[in-house]
């Protein structure tokens, strides 16, 4: 008896364990992502949102391109490393509550189309990166952002930025 309990016990202790190397694993993995895509310093010739999207020819373009988070509801994806970029211009001049939501006439409505885009983290082979980018890099909604990439408008007229590179300003 106390046999089958020892080894039932073991089992158990070694199936918590492999989940915690799992996680460790993921969390590595992530680190290490997240330490790929944060730039340590600006890029330099970062554009804003309008500009970009007035600028972009019908191909995939190499661009920089500075605005702050937010522009559409909800801002991020909670799976993937995603996020929408809204033109320093589009915001408002009033400083948002936190959580203001949709009694804020501003939240509500969001940004003209033409002054967001959205940013997608991608990592080295061009996928998604499988966590939100809220949790990944620390963001948070109003925070402005440099990001480097690739860009292009798809069929339906949305600005798309896969990101190679983040930097957020302090």
């Amino acid at each position: 008896m106390l046999r089958n309990f020892t080894a039932c016990g073991l089992l158990v202790l070694l199936t918590a364990t492999g989940c915690d190397c799992q996680s460790k694993s993921l969390n590595a993995e992530l680190s290490a992502e997240r330490d790929r895509l944060q730039l340590a310093a600006e890029p330099p010739g970062a554009v804003s949102v309008l500009e970009l999207r007035e600028s972009l020819t019908g191909n995939s373009q190499d661009v920089v391109v500075v605005g702050r988070v937010g522009g559409s509801k909800p801002v991020f994806s909670a799976q993937h490393a995603s996020f929408f970029l809204v033109d320093p211009a589009a915001l408002p001049e009033h400083q948002h509550a936190d959580g203001c939501g949709d009694n804020c006439p501003y939240c509500s409505k969001g940004a003209d189309d033409n002054a967001v885009a959205m940013v997608h983290c991608v990592d080295a082979q061009g996928e998604a990166v499988p966590v939100g980018a809220d949790r990944l890099f620390d963001l948070a909604e109003g925070q402005t952002a440099v990001i480097q990439g690739t860009a292009h408008v798809d069929e339906s007229g949305n600005l798309i930025v896969l990101a190679n590179g983040i930097y957020i300003r302090r």
